[in-house]
């Protein structure tokens, strides 16, 4: 086996080439991807040329989306005249060009490893064309056939949606016992109407809309992930609540007029589909992350940020080069970061800093007549890209230009014709220091250090996301203590409403605006570090008071033991102690430091 295999696609594909190739070079075979092998600072059209020309085939991934792309049909037009051979995986059918009819094929709709075992086959075999008299027939050009994975996946979550709708009634329901103390259950009903009314607002942002994004490839990974990690917690409350309920109103403590096989039957068939709807988004969270079909089929909103970020072998030699950091004052930290490093491994290096909105910085069209020293200088200018920079004050037509992508933003045109490095999954030092060690070598340097070319997806550094997540659950907390409180406030409107009532909803509805705040000043970049470790840790500590008051409020009159009251207690509090103790070392992170404008 000699020579390697040039794979040709579209981004809405990335997440199967990505999969395809790991797949392909462990199998021994080498493939050429424009993710790992383009040289970053040099135009990609060039590259790409000579690459199909040295290829010994040409892998065209088949999709609605590669067979409209402008950049896969030169791609297409070049294997044809440049190489003897082009084979078709078949991602998605649709309407072929003719000079594609009669190529070799390989149907990826099947189950992964049987269309890998039959590419497989075809590597090792010569190239023939299919004509009529061949005993295979032309690739299939209609038809839609989801992968197994996504088809179960799609699957279940239809089902869990479809159950998790009658949550829409309970809510009312509830409120309606509560107000006319036309009936008492006995599991605690205070919490269960509050956790359902609060899972209930989320169904049609998450559960409903998941089948058909699965369906149409377009869900974002981080954002699906977190959304449904955030509900799960009250998903799993409601259907174990609900399921307790139901078996107290059948067999603990039957009701009169719950009697009779038929009402049984649908009592315990809404029981049951509790428990599946509410586990549902727990179940779907394991399967979107471990379930390598899945990861196949998203699309690039479904592409997981991350690097190989391995040493090669052999390593380059080491020379000291000059470099130069532009970026915006935001960045200052990442900046400063990547000139540490890169000064200690011998570079000479000079930072430029843009103080100015990103909208006035505009990327020059040819040569600039004056440039900075600093920039005219450098054998290298690393281009640092965020909501703050999205262009450079280089002409990468005349200098090796690397833009290094510290966030999801839109980049400029002609920095987004360069090949990028991504530190979106988060700054490490072992990173920085494989890229002062090869800069030397462009040719290597993205193999070792590229990522997925994800522009597309929602992508913060893990320790970011999980700040996120917890103050989701804090916004989760407020709601439900207000939720609460509102009922507590509704049984004691006919006798006297206690003081500490009014006091408890003012700072819980504080609280929900503060934890509202914190999320979008972390997403925006735009609250101090500081000041975001103090608010937590504030935040955290009010609701944890605040949730016990709202809990002691609501036991004054009914009882500890009537509404199982300890249990809730201990449940509540030990939640709200974890965070606590997490919230310290989330908050410690480097990255968030990074992340964080100084103050």
């Amino acid at each position: 086996m000699s020579g390697y295999y040039f794979i040709s696609y579209s981004r809405q594909e990335i997440t199967f080439v990505d999969s395809l190739s790991q797949e392909l070079n462990k199998r021994g075979y080498e493939t050429w991807i424009d993710f790992q092998k383009l040289v970053p600072g040099r135009p990609w059209d060039d590259q790409l040329g000579e690459a199909i020309k040295g290829a010994s085939a040409v892998l065209l991934v088949v999709s609605k989306a590669s067979m409209a792309s402008d950049a896969v049909h030169r791609e297409r037009q070049s294997a044809i005249l440049d190489t003897e051979r082009v084979i078709l995986l078949i991602f998605e059918a649709c309407p072929l060009p003719e000079e594609l009819v009669n190529r070799e094929w390989v149907d990826f709709r099947l189950p992964f490893p049987e269309s890998m075992r039959q590419l497989e086959v075809l590597l090792k075999n010569t190239p023939q064309l299919i004509t009529q008299d061949s005993a295979k027939k032309t690739a299939p050009q209609r038809g839609f056939r989801m992968p197994p994975a996504p088809a179960w996946l799609f699957t279940f979550a239809a089902i869990g949606a479809l159950f998790s709708v009658l949550m829409f009634a309970v809510p009312p329901l509830l409120f309606y016992v509560f107000a006319t103390g036309s009936a008492h259950l006995s599991v605690p009903s205070v919490a269960t109407a509050a956790v359902i009314a609060l899972a209930a607002m989320f169904i049609p942002w998450t559960l409903l809309r998941l089948p058909w994004k699965i369906r149409q490839r377009n869900y974002r990974y981080r954002s699906v992930q977190n959304s449904l990690l955030i509900i799960s917690g009250p998903y799993i409350c409601v259907g174990i609540l609900w399921f307790a309920a139901t078996i107290d109103l059948l067999i603990i403590h039957p009701e009169p007029d719950l009697q009779g096989p038929f009402v049984f039957a649908v009592m315990g068939f809404l029981g049951v589909a509790a428990l599946i709807a509410f586990f549902s988004p727990l179940i779907a969270f394991f399967m979107l992350r471990y379930l390598p079909g899945l990861y196949r089929w998203a699309g690039p909103g479904g592409a997981r940020v991350h690097s190989r970020s391995h040493w090669p072998d052999p390593l380059p030699p080491m020379r000291s080069i000059n470099v130069a950091i532009e970026h915006a004052t935001e960045d200052s930290l990442f900046a400063t970061e990547l000139l540490n490093t890169l000064q200690k491994a011998g570079h000479h290096c000079s930072t430029v800093n843009y103080d100015t909105n990103p909208s006035t910085i505009v990327a020059p069209t040819e040569p600039p007549p004056d440039p900075s020293p600093e920039l005219s200088n450098a054998e290298v200018v690393l281009s640092i890209v965020s909501r703050f920079k999205t262009a450079s004050q280089t002409y990468p037509e005349s200098q090796m230009v690397i833009p290094v992508l510290v966030e999801t933003c839109k980049i400029d045109t002609k920095l987004s014709r360069l090949q990028w490095l991504d530190l979106r999954a988060g700054y490490s030092q072992d990173y920085a220091q494989k890229l002062a060690r090869l800069l030397v070598e462009p040719s290597v340097l993205l193999d070792t250090l590229g990522a997925l070319p994800t522009r597309l997806a929602v992508s913060y550094p893990p320790q970011i996301s999980n700040i996120i997540v917890l103050l989701s659950y804090l916004v989760f907390s407020n709601l439900i203590t207000l939720i609460y409180i509102v009922f507590n406030t509704l049984g004691e409107i006919k006798t006297q409403v206690h003081p500490s009532n009014y006091i408890v909803f003012i700072v819980s509805a504080g609280g929900l605006a503060a934890s509202l705040w914190l999320i979008r000043g972390i997403r925006m970049r735009v609250i101090p570090y500081k000041r975001v470790i103090i608010s937590s840790i504030v935040l955290v500590t009010l609701t944890l008071i605040v949730a016990f008051t709202a809990m002691f409020t609501s036991f004054r009159n009914t009882g500890e033991t009537e509404t199982g009251g300890p249990i809730l207690l201990c449940l509540y509090g030990l939640f709200h102690f974890y965070l606590l103790l997490w919230l310290p070392i989330l908050l410690t992170r480097h990255n968030l430091r990074l992340w964080l404008p100084e103050g």
